[in-house]
């Protein structure tokens, strides 16, 4: 289906929210409906090539680490585009427990979620609880609009 474009100078924040299961298969349907929001937003397809990939790595962690000792719950994406500020931000969580990377020389390939995510970012923070894990995203684009990135 096709939808307009949203019109950020009528509303000068622009949200959108999604919650499924914490499963592989899932993930393709928060990366589709957040690609089709970014677009919505007006951001520019590399932009938001660089934001998927963010968030989708986000997403195979919570996916891959937040359960593994346990049934699967809920991974949740929250994104919010500040129009005034030309401001992104992404929050994925998840309700699974926090485990600290460990290096695997075995596996060289492994192990660079995190540093990937922190490049394709303004700015990321990741916050870690008994109760789950939080990875909160950011980008800063220029004041010529989402198109361009900051």
């Amino acid at each position: 289906m096709h939808r307009p474009p949203l019109d950020p100078s009528v509303n000068s924040i622009v949200c959108w929210h999604r919650q499924l299961p914490a499963l592989a298969s899932e993930l393709t349907v928060l990366r589709y409906g957040l690609s089709s929001w970014l677009s919505r937003v007006g951001l520019a397809e590399d932009s938001r090539a660089d934001v998927l990939v963010a968030v989708y790595e986000a997403l195979a962690n919570a996916v891959e680490h937040a359960y593994r000792d346990r049934a699967p719950e809920v991974v949740a994406v929250d994104a919010t585009y500040h129009a005034r500020q030309h401001v992104l931000e992404i929050t994925v969580a998840d309700r699974g427990r926090w485990r600290t990377p460990t290096p695997q020389p075995t596996l060289p390939t492994r192990g660079r979620g995190l540093r990937l995510i922190d490049a394709l970012t303004t700015h990321t923070e990741l916050t870690t609880t008994d109760t789950g894990t939080t990875v909160t995203m950011g980008w800063t684009f220029t004041t010529a609009g989402p198109n361009t990135p900051g």
